[in-house]
């Protein structure tokens, strides 16, 4: 283009250029309440200087979101404010641009949309009529015509599409730690047991769990629905079950040996006692645990019947009706290492006669002491009989002493 002085004024001779704008949706409905708008160069136009154009949203659901610049680049944006429930105005420019040549078709700009609601249609947008474009040349920038698209572009907003689950949310089970195994629960239910799922649209899962079943121990199960939700609320529902199980037994914790004992014959109230004490078992998955007891008999040895051993031993089971494989023993044993003592009165059985006495003397010889072994059973006596010690000053008058020592079954023998 050219420009000639006409007196005191510059005037553009007007080139017989048009830039016409187009646009269109690359999909309409848009799905997800987002649609893109390209804005585009409806002939070539050389040397495209500068433009400015506004754009109003006949529908206040309607929302620019932002824009990806095409062949005019960096764009100043403003928000014209205006009547919000009617339409929202918002004003382009392009200034000061080098010299640029705009093709049929090329994409000038493209601006993002989103509506506030699903299912939209029918809602407007077009240009207004605030409109200048200048093309470059040689001599300075001269304007030219702009053709408006020649009516408002009908956007159509909706998604009537539900989620598609590709992969199905799966059961777990895991064995029970006694505290509700919430670490592998929690895991499960925030990765949506596993489940994948697929839609156009952003999406978010949410799902019904409240709490396990309450099993035997802290075992339970719970079925779960995981729901994918687009934004659209466009929904599709996958099932799983979640299941804490108790296939462990419980385990001993007293110390093996720790309840055995020795205990004389004789000390029949620690042997009670001893019989009394019971081993401590835990079971992970908590609760009550039963202990099964099977009390030993009494063995006794071979050449001893008051020593030998008892032998009693447990299993457990907890609530989930699991038993320990292996059994805890408790060996009482039982010793008989004390001798019988002798009960009569020492010098009961001593006695005087005169030697003419003899059948005195004879019945004197007959006399035996008494002795108890502790442990009962039958004692023998073992009588040494002395011979008669006569005095040296008369051979009829002396003494005969008679010892006995007492042996037990056992072969304990008084010392005495």
């Amino acid at each position: 283009c050219s420009a000639i002085m006409n007196g005191s004024i510059l005037v553009y001779e007007i080139p017989n250029q048009t830039l016409s704008l187009t646009y269109d949706v690359p999909s309409n409905p848009a799905p997800c309440k987002k649609t893109t708008v390209n804005i585009h160069a409806g002939n070539d136009v050389i040397n495209l200087g500068s433009l400015q154009f506004s754009l109003i949203f006949k529908a206040s659901e309607l929302n620019y979101t932002g824009l990806t610049p095409g062949l005019l680049s960096d764009p100043v944006v403003f928000l014209l404010p205006s009547d919000a429930t009617v339409y929202d105005t918002l004003s382009f420019s392009w200034f000061g641009l080098s010299a640029t040549t705009a093709n049929t078709g090329d994409i000038l700009v493209s601006l993002d949309l989103e509506s506030d609601v699903c299912n939209a249609s029918g809602i407007q947008l077009g240009f207004d009529n605030t409109l200048f474009a200048v093309a470059s040349g040689f001599d300075g920038f001269c304007p030219i015509e702009v053709s408006l698209p020649g009516s408002d572009l009908s956007l159509d907003f909706g998604d009537g599409i539900n989620p598609v689950i590709t992969t199905q949310a799966s059961d777990m089970t895991v064995e029970c730690d006694g505290a509700g195994n919430l670490t592998e629960l929690n895991d499960w239910l925030a990765a949506n047991g596993g489940a994948v799922a697929t839609d156009a649209c952003e999406i978010t899962w949410s799902n019904d769990f409240t709490a396990l079943s309450d099993g035997c121990g802290a075992t339970g199960t719970v079925t779960v629905h995981f729901t994918v939700t687009d934004i659209c609320n466009n929904a599709a529902t996958t099932t799983a079950v979640f299941t804490i199980e108790d296939t462990k037994a419980p385990a001993f914790t007293t110390l093996a040996g720790s309840l055995d004992g020795t205990f004389e014959c004789s000390n029949t109230s620690g042997i009670a006692n001893a019989q009394t004490f019971e081993p401590v078992a835990e079971d992970a998955c908590g609760g009550v645990v039963t202990y099964n007891k099977t009390s030993g008999t009494f063995q006794a040895d071979i050449d001893c019947p008051h020593s030998g051993t008892y032998t009693n031993t447990w299993t457990v089971t907890d609530e989930c009706g699991n038993t320990s494989s292996a059994s805890f023993t408790q060996v009482i044993t039982v010793t008989d290492n004390t001798a019988p003592v002798f009960t009569t009165t020492p010098g009961s059985l001593d006695g005087t006669f005169e030697c003419s006495n003899t059948s005195g003397i004879a019945n004197a010889q007959t006399f035996e002491p008494v002795a108890e072994d502790a442990c009962g059973g039958t004692v023998t006596y073992n009588k040494t009989s002395g011979t008669f010690q006569a005095d040296i000053d008369c051979p009829h008058s002396g003494t005969y002493t008679n010892t006995w020592t007492v042996t037990d079954e056992c072969g304990n023998t008084s010392s005495a």
